[in-house]
């Protein structure tokens, strides 16, 4: 084998390991965007139920909250509960869990918003997603209007949720 042919064959094999770094880089991103996706959705269902349950029963659900199983939710001092009570603003959006005398308007907290990630995903392996090594994390946290929860290993993956309109929307950052 010739200089020539080594490396030839050099450059061959390090321009496919480039193309297979830059596929495996692109497609954890795609990872990322599903999970953002895919938690989005989840949330967007528990908030569906507690305004349906809302709608059943505006006055009830007013003054009571709405009771949901929660297995990894936490109570105002961080102590973790089986169930949570959601409560909900004058248009029947989840606003807070655990303490509603204690907010009103934009006055939420990062607290406030673990605790409805915690009340509000309906599926068992989304709400251990914060906890889990194998799946990503999330981390809420209040931005004076609206929570988000950002996917902690990417930059700018999140989604947010308004609760003066209800509003989920997910933010993803463009491809470069």
């Amino acid at each position: 084998m010739t200089l020539l042919e080594l490396l030839l064959s050099l450059a061959i094999i390090l321009t496919l390991i480039g193309v297979f770094v830059y596929k495996a880089a692109d497609f954890t991103r795609d990872i990322r965007h599903h999970s953002v996706d895919i938690a989005a959705n989840s949330f967007s269902v528990g908030v569906s139920g507690v305004r349906y349950r809302w709608y059943l029963a505006p006055e009830q659900v007013q003054r009571e909250g709405v009771e949901v199983q929660a297995p990894l939710s936490l109570d105002d001092e961080g102590e973790p509960v089986s169930r949570a009570r959601i409560y909900v603003n004058d248009s029947g959006w989840p606003v807070a869990a655990q303490s509603v005398d204690r907010v009103s308007g934009n006055t939420l907290s990062d607290r406030h918003c673990q605790q409805l990630w915690g009340g509000l995903l309906v599926q068992d392996r989304l709400r251990n997603l914060s906890d889990a090594t194998s799946a990503p994390s999330f981390q809420p946290s209040w931005q004076g209007d609206h929570c988000r929860y950002q996917l902690a290993t990417s930059e700018g993956h999140y989604f947010r949720y308004s609760p003066a309109t209800g509003e989920i929307a997910v933010v993803t950052p463009r491809k470069p």
